[in-house]
């Protein structure tokens, strides 16, 4: 028996795992897995971070990490996000009138 994918919850997926493939038996989720080898550079981000979640399993440790990489990439976005919007229209006059169009005549077709 091969893996299979049916609808779950709210149409989501769920991921069944035949017994003889997988020691939990049938175990649905509605969430996605993903298989992680542990490089060199995950096993010393994993490493690093050990120290800030003592008696942590090395699995916690990488959620953590994923966790908090995705907590910066979200202020980072808000960061460039309110630059953008602090300076948008603050220099109206800095092109002439019809600049874009002249800019434009230059573009292949």
């Amino acid at each position: 028996m091969w893996d299979r994918l049916t609808a779950g919850v709210n149409g989501a997926r769920s991921v069944y795992h035949p017994a003889f493939r997988c020691y939990t038996s049938v175990m649905p989720t509605v969430r996605q897995r993903h298989l992680l080898t542990e490089t060199d550079d995950i096993a010393r981000a994993i490493d690093a971070a050990a120290a800030s979640y003592p008696g942590h399993s090395r699995a916690d440790v990488l959620r953590k990490l994923v966790q908090v990489g995705a907590d910066i990439v979200a202020e980072q976005r808000g960061t460039h996000r309110r630059a953008v919007l602090d300076h948008a229209g603050r220099y109206p006059n800095l092109y002439a009138p019809g600049y874009l169009d002249e800019l434009r005549e230059d573009w292949p077709e």
